[in-house]
């Protein structure tokens, strides 16, 4: 009977003895009193996950960072009351109101003590139900999760260079914010534009000017690390996150590549090399900035008009005004 979806019951000692008959046959792994972040490592791993609270965890409000862990995760969250008043008590009523409320997907009550063995096996019956009931959701929310990622691929990436498009950036921007708020850590941002790019078209033609594009993205991907993430902004403009990258660090990040990208000519096809350069525009996170990233964005694309005013070919750091 062991689920191929993973199943982990969370609570205090008596909770975890109370459901230990029933959950076994599962394959269900105990947590006793976790903390949070324990028990967010515990369901990392998996796509998908059936977890059984105690009231006083859900109470705590462990159900939202479980299920807002991953957009790549889902978790089912099951309140399950070993000490449950009178059926029909006012209190009942609101006790399962509250965890409902705070999350939970369904709530369950067993009876403080099952007397006989029918009871007892009602109870199995009753679990196996509820535990069904959550892997048909779960099945069905990763039919769903599989179907929208490709769609996702489609929707959110550039046709010529196969990066991630502006959509795809105003979501990742977003969700880069919230995790450097939450976790303390620095977040920069970087906006590069080609120089000089419409003498490009115009001299060589606009496939040319694909080319030279395309080959730019591969560099980009090249050269920046493997927690960054590039995006194609717009035309021949360009956005790069640096995460867990301070102010300091995005300006010598930046001045790499725009030196990487200016030394060493693009080979558009045998006979034909041209050598172009970038302006770069740098800003880092901060406290005060707004959580959608505008105000971030603005900071870097205002030290992106600074270096093409000042002549291009170089990076203006918004948070610094340096060269």
């Amino acid at each position: 009977m062991k689920s191929d979806i993973p199943i982990v019951v969370a609570g205090g000692r008596p909770f975890l003895a109370r459901l230990e008959p029933y959950l076994q046959p599962w394959g269900a792994v105990s947590c006793e009193s976790p903390t949070l972040d324990s028990l967010l490592k515990m369901l990392k791993p998996a796509r998908a996950s059936i977890v059984l609270l105690s009231p006083p965890l859900v109470e705590q409000d462990y159900v939202e960072p479980l299920k807002n862990q991953s957009h790549l995760t889902v978790v089912y969250c099951i309140a399950v009351n070993t000490t449950p008043l009178p059926r029909y008590n006012l209190a009942a009523i609101l006790t399962e109101v509250g965890l409902l409320t705070q999350g939970a997907d369904a709530y369950l009550e067993l009876l403080p003590c099952p007397q006989t063995a029918a009871l007892i096996a009602a109870e199995h019956q009753l679990f196996q139900a509820y535990l069904e009931v959550a892997k048909r959701y779960l099945a069905q929310h990763c039919h769903l999760m599989t179907a929208n990622d490709f769609l996702s691929s489609i929707a959110l990436a550039d046709p010529l260079t196969t990066l991630s498009n502006r959509r795809a950036l105003e979501w990742e921007l977003t969700r880069q914010i919230r995790r450097a708020q939450t976790q303390g850590t620095p977040l920069s941002l970087l906006v590069l534009d080609v120089d000089f790019f419409k003498a490009v078209n115009d001299n060589h033609g606009h496939q040319a000017g694909d080319r030279i594009l395309q080959l730019l993205a591969q560099r980009l991907r090249n050269y920046l690390r493997r927690q960054d993430a590039v995006f194609r902004y717009g035309g021949e403009e360009f956005v790069v996150l640096l995460k867990n990258t301070d102010n300091e660090a995005a300006g010598a990040i930046a001045q790499r590549l725009r030196a990487l990208i200016g030394d060493h000519p693009f080979a558009v096809d045998r006979d034909l090399h041209l050598t172009i350069t970038l302006s770069i525009g740098v800003a880092t996170f901060h406290m005060g900035d707004d959580r959608e990233g505008r105000s971030l964005f603005q900071r870097a694309d205002q030290g992106l008009f600074e270096a093409k005013t000042n002549g291009r070919n170089q990076v203006m750091n918004a948070d610094q005004r340096t060269g």
